[in-house]
């Protein structure tokens, strides 16, 4: 089977879907893998929304280890819009002290590097 997908598939389209499948069962365990959510979560591209939408739940961590993994995906598409629905996902529930080490450590230097002329 290996030599199969080794001759069908390009060895960056394999390691792209390793990298993929490292992040899912970051995300959700290897423990509660499913293949109907593995399939979805392999198709997707728009990793921003699915931070919004972990971020809206409540799960901070997990928005946090997706953002790391796949910052790179999505910096091109980052506007001013897709900051205020980050910031406006975020619920009033997340500790300060997680939210303030992420914000600094994370968001507003990215913020700085992809929107510099919101600076000044």
């Amino acid at each position: 089977m290996l030599n199969y997908a080794g001759s069908r598939f390009p060895s960056s389209h394999i390691q792209s879907a390793l990298a993929k499948l490292a992040t899912f069962c970051g995300l959700y365990g290897s423990d509660k893998f499913n293949g109907v959510s593995w399939i979805e979560f392999l198709n997707s591209r728009d990793y921003l929304k699915k931070i919004l939408a972990l971020l809206r739940e409540g799960n901070l961590s997990r928005a946090q280890y997706l953002w790391f993994r796949h910052e790179a995906e999505f910096v091109s598409e980052f506007n001013e819009k897709s900051m205020q629905a980050l910031l406006s996902s975020i619920p009033s529930d997340v500790p300060s002290q997680e939210l303030c080490i992420w914000l600094k450590g994370v968001v507003v230097p990215f913020m700085w590097r992809v929107l510099p002329k919101g600076q000044g």
